[in-house]
């Protein structure tokens, strides 16, 4: 490179490449100059970033339509829901008001679900340690 004449296996520069040319498709095996491989490497260079924009642009295209099924069925959810609270909030408003009447079944003095849970609305059913009296010890 510095010197007139090529030095070619002495100089660090020179390269052995084998590959493919990115304009022709021409296969080549070929030692040269690592400065002369330069035109020829940004074009590939600029070929495989095409590759990978396109690959990207597709997964991001695969990616939002699943997106959008997801919102679609969030949505449907939702609508489904909506119709359910205001059904129960009608039958709340023609038993009296009260919400919980249609899924309450009253057994002997024990409220209980349809589910098995107890009606936690009464303090000391629920444990609420609120209402009992505290012990104090004395200390000597």
């Amino acid at each position: 490179m510095v010197e007139d004449e090529c030095i070619e296996h002495r100089c660090a520069f020179y390269q052995h490449m084998i590959g493919q040319n990115p304009q022709t498709g021409a296969a080549f095996d070929t030692w040269d100059c690592s400065h002369r491989w330069v035109p020829l490497l940004l074009i590939e260079n600029s070929q495989q970033q095409r590759q990978t924009a396109a690959a990207v642009e597709s997964l991001r295209n695969v990616n939002f339509e699943g997106g959008q099924g997801l919102v679609a069925a969030l949505l449907t959810a939702a609508t489904q829901r909506k119709s359910e609270v205001s059904h129960e909030r009608s039958i709340a408003d023609s038993s009296g008001g009260n919400p919980d009447s249609s899924r309450i079944a009253a057994v002997g003095s024990q409220q209980v679900h349809p589910d098995g849970r107890e009606d936690q609305t009464d303090p000391e059913r629920r444990g609420d340690s609120s209402r009992v009296p505290v012990a104090t010890v004395p200390t000597s």
